[in-house]
């Protein structure tokens, strides 16, 4: 069943537990379509699933741990620009975010105590430059943004 592309397009099969252990599922686009597929573990861990536009659309994608620590999830400019992902403490306190120029950029981040609190951020030249961090009474009080501001 599990290598069949019949059966692949089968309620059945996106039912089984077979089916989510195959590799032949995980690249079928039937099965990445499936809320069963989006649901299990296995979808979520797997590298195939991580790379799927359709996975990366998906709110359990963006919800999980594993998503947000990958680097295919953290680089795909869905993931940065979801507030789900700019609201996370692991997006935030991720080298991968805090370097991204759609996490720096972004109001959720630089508003958030996470990145402002963070080393990487008050590091960077976009986050001192940037209008809001200097609004901020965090930024402000950082060594690192007074240097920039005149």
């Amino acid at each position: 069943c599990g290598h069949s592309s019949c059966c692949l397009h089968s309620s059945r099969c996106l039912h089984s537990s077979r089916c989510l252990h195959s590799s032949r599922c995980l690249n079928s686009s039937s099965c990445l379509h499936s809320s069963r597929c989006l649901h299990s573990s296995r979808c979520l861990h797997s590298s195939r699933c991580l790379h799927s536009f359709r996975c990366r659309h998906s709110s359990r994608c963006l919800h999980s741990p594993r998503c947000l620590h990958s680097f295919h999830c953290l680089h795909s400019s869905r993931c940065l620009h979801s507030s789900r992902c700019l609201h996370s403490s692991r997006c935030l306190h991720g080298s991968r975010c805090l370097y991204s120029s759609r996490c720096l950029h972004s109001s959720c981040c630089l508003h958030s105590s996470s990145c402002l609190h963070s080393s990487s951020c008050r590091h960077s030249s976009r986050c001192r430059h940037s209008s809001r961090c200097h609004h901020s009474s965090r930024c402000r009080h950082s060594s690192r943004c007074l240097i920039n501001v005149k």
